[in-house]
């Protein structure tokens, strides 16, 4: 049976996937990422049991509500001793698939990381461990989650920012705008421009990039994880605040475009209910457009609708669509607008750029970006591609 590196990883997990008619997961952490996306989504008509690990506040809040209101989760024991398998057991209808090895339910662990998994068909044996454990685990199991969400804070470390998964490209250039406007030839190019964009940000002690965590690539994989939920009726005060990028408490997720001047969309948004799955179903067919004219059109439909409500505009609804779709949409916001402009030179005023009427220009130039039309590619840098319209704030913002 095969040894599976990163690389690999993601690609076998939904192979195995489709075919399973049971799920059982046991990690010591659970974050936002495409996997755990795809997790959910099968158990809501499958069965999937998990056993996550909540030391160290390295499993996030946002990622243990979506796979709670999915899957069956409880939480793993493992006092005095840190619980910290890394155990996936895919049950077939002929057989049953095992994976043992170092990577758990995260971003890291399936795309920015280096794990090793080794996958085998169970004899049965993997079966009765994770039986056992289930049974074990069942003690105070709500109540211990609700606490863990509710008094959740990140790690105070120094190493908040996780390691470095790619490492930073040389640069002469202290300007992110400057290295998208030279106009990456390829996607290699746009990658090393990245890690050029990264080594400058942090550079000035700010945000990452690249980075698992306090970055651009958090901020991405946890809002698409919020706006992928079935309904938004149940986001708590602090999801609401994640998803308009109004809290920096548990992230930085003002990036794409902080709301936080925007109070009346602020307040209504976590307050109304209704507001809420109303701006959800308006968004539901721009993330199953299926090719680029058809995004254009329900992106264009989506930023006239959301216009039309009291205290909402193109900012929230750009920020809305990026975290939807990570590969097609741009936020166009304070931050962003004059970069946009300058990579772009779309009209003579930078502030039409976001509107309903030109957002479809901004698009436009957007799929016509050598470094953008580039197959999905197979290699560490896959999840970067799927975020790569998205990634384009990173090149453009500028704080306030």
């Amino acid at each position: 049976m095969p040894i599976l590196n990163t690389q690999q990883l993601s690609i076998r997990f939904e192979e195995l996937l489709a075919t399973a008619t049971s799920v059982d997961i046991a990690v010591a952490w659970v974050t936002s990422c495409d996997e755990l996306d795809s997790l959910c989504a099968y158990a809501r008509s499958a069965t999937a049991r998990v056993v996550v690990g909540l030391a160290g506040n390295a499993t996030h809040p946002v990622a243990l509500r979506s796979i709670r209101e999915s899957a069956a989760v409880r939480v793993g024991i493992g006092y005095p001793r840190l619980f910290h398998p890394k155990f996936y057991l895919f049950r077939g209808r002929d057989r049953t698939i095992a994976w043992i090895g170092s990577a758990n339910l995260t971003l890291g662990g399936f795309a920015l990381n280096r794990e090793l998994v080794h996958e085998f068909e169970d004899d049965g044996s993997a079966q009765i461990w994770f039986d056992h454990l289930w049974r074990e685990c069942q003690r105070n199991n709500d109540s211990l989650l609700d606490e863990y969400i509710e008094n959740w804070s990140p790690p105070e470390t120094a190493a908040d920012q996780g390691p470095q998964t790619y490492p930073a490209a040389p640069t002469t250039v202290d300007d992110p705008v400057a290295l998208l406007k030279a106009n990456p030839s390829s996607w290699p190019a746009y990658v090393a421009a990245l890690q050029a964009c990264d080594a400058i940000w942090q550079g000035r002690g700010e945000h990452a990039v690249l980075r698992e965590r306090r970055s651009y690539v958090e901020t991405i994989s946890t809002g698409r994880d919020l706006v992928r939920r079935p309904s938004w009726s149940a986001l708590n005060k602090e999801e609401c605040q994640i998803l308009l990028g109004n809290s920096d408490r548990t992230g930085v997720w003002g990036l794409l475009g902080s709301m936080r001047r925007a109070t009346t969309a602020v307040s209504r948004f976590q307050n109304e209910e209704d507001i809420r799955e109303r701006i959800r179903a308006a968004l539901v067919p721009s993330m199953g457009a299926t090719d680029e004219a058809e995004f254009v059109r329900q992106a264009e439909r989506f930023i006239r609708e959301i216009s039309t409500l009291t205290g909402f505009g193109p900012g929230v609804a750009t920020r809305l669509l990026t975290l939807a779709r990570p590969d097609r949409a741009i936020s166009v916001n304070n931050g962003s607008i004059v970069g946009l402009h300058r990579v772009t030179q779309l009209g003579e005023d930078p502030q039409q750029v976001g509107s309903a009427r030109h957002y479809g220009d901004l698009l436009r130039w957007l799929y016509g970006r050598p470094w953008y039309r580039t197959p999905e590619p197979i290699d560490e840098t896959r999840i970067l591609w799927g975020m790569r319209a998205a990634l384009v704030d990173a090149f453009v913002y500028k704080r306030a």
